[in-house]
């Protein structure tokens, strides 16, 4: 089992844009230290995120295009796309939809650790006193919410 360890940097980034758009789904890809250890018990480092889109989160030739700049930029600093992250719209809603679906899919066949990081809209407040995300891991063939420690 991995371990997925997110950076306050990162944290902040993801947050900062879904609260810059309230009104729209936002999604981003996080990147992760690039780790060549087969181990089991081994801790994913997701140090930074890029944020994407805000609105339409399927636009299939600008996301291309993107995950081609950013596995680029992403090799040149030792780096991976480690997962892929979504806040909904709804405020009620924390489920991933299936873009993302179909976008974790795709970075887990280039790297099989990657996560769906999903913004809970229900636990961000200034009081804030627990991590506002779910963590989802393919698993015989789905994704499923990873458990809780």
């Amino acid at each position: 089992m991995v371990d997925y360890n997110v950076s306050l940097q990162a944290y902040c980034k993801i947050l900062s844009h879904a609260a810059k758009y309230p009104h729209s789904s936002v999604n981003g890809v996080l990147l992760a230290e690039d780790t060549k250890v087969k181990d089991s018990n081994k801790c994913l480092k997701m140090v930074d995120t890029i944020p994407l889109f805000h609105v339409c989160l399927g636009l299939t030739p600008m996301l291309e295009f993107a995950l081609t700049l950013i596995d680029i930029y992403c090799k040149s600093k030792g780096l991976v796309i480690g997962g892929y992250y979504q806040a909904n719209e709804s405020y009620c809603n924390s489920k991933p939809d299936n873009v993302a679906y179909l976008i974790g899919k795709k970075i887990q066949e280039y790297f099989a650790d990657s996560c769906i990081f999903m913004v809970n809209n229900n636990k961000i407040s200034p009081q804030c006193v627990s991590e506002a995300y779910k963590i989802y891991l393919y698993k015989d063939n789905m994704w499923k919410e990873a458990d809780k420690k």
